[in-house]
């Protein structure tokens, strides 16, 4: 189980609601409903439930980003591989953020089918991602078809996704590990920049720690929007399953 993973009570598991750091962060991001956190509605069973005795809301963060994206709160969850369910990115886009399902390895069937299930259970907006060092020509078109408004890319050549993604309206958001590569993927239209450090789990696309590579991939590829992939997580259990983007307090913001 993932630190900031918990377990409906009496499952196995297999079905599960963020919690942990994610809620924490999603709080911190503000509210969106009068005496209800982010967090609280999208960790808690009911929209009714409001925030503990002492807590206020906190005024939104709004970025250029989350605007282009559809989104109130510059959250991304990151696409975990088989960790990731419909429940889980209906979740994240109830609550503000931009859901995201992992599809590399399924059938088309099987992509459009959680498609539309995360489509039942919200009406707002999320993204499907693709690792491009695999045949993925084939979940591209039913993304497409889905009318999907936000397609994530990793590992290897973009251009070829940005270009059909934008014939069907879609944004595409692209994974990279260093300047060069930024620079590259804005080159072949990519909308949105995703930057991760050496020390994020999973697929690792660079050498250069996070705090180094962001503001130099947002010095590169400006005024393209970035955003930064957490390094780790709070407890030290690896990386965390979601992204950010927003200002920084002395001025500087990866999605300016």
């Amino acid at each position: 189980m993932f630190p900031d993973q918990a377990a409906t009570p009496g499952s196995s598991g297999s079905s599960w609601r963020p919690g942990g750091t994610l809620a924490v962060l999603l709080r911190s991001c503000g509210s969106t409903t009068p005496g209800v956190s982010v967090a609280e509605k999208l960790t808690s069973p009911s929209d009714s439930e409001t925030e503990p005795p002492g807590e206020g809301n906190v005024p939104p963060l709004t970025t250029p980003l989350c605007r282009q994206l559809g989104i109130e709160v510059p959250v991304v969850q990151a696409p975990i591989g088989s960790a990731v369910t419909t429940d889980l990115v209906a979740a994240v886009a109830n609550a503000g953020g931009l859901g995201t399902l992992a599809l590399t390895w399924v059938t088309a069937a099987e992509a459009v089918r959680r498609i539309r299930e995360v489509r039942r259970l919200t009406p707002r907006p999320f993204a499907v991602n693709l690792v491009l060092d695999f045949p993925v020509d084939e979940l591209l078109d039913a993304f497409l078809a889905e009318s999907v408004p936000v397609i994530s890319t990793f590992w290897g050549d973009p251009s070829a996704v940005a270009e059909r993604a934008h014939s069907a309206g879609a944004l595409h958001l692209h994974t990279v590990g260093s300047v060069t590569e930024a620079e590259r993927a804005v080159a072949a239209g990519v909308d949105v920049i995703v930057a991760q450090g050496c020390e994020a789990g999973g697929h690792v696309r660079g050498e250069i720690s996070t705090m180094a590579l962001v503001p130099a991939v947002v010095d590169a590829v400006h005024p393209v929007p970035v955003i930064a992939r957490p390094a780790a997580s709070p407890t030290g259990a690896g990386s965390p399953p979601y992204w950010l983007s927003g200002p920084r307090p002395d001025g500087w913001a990866p999605d300016s």
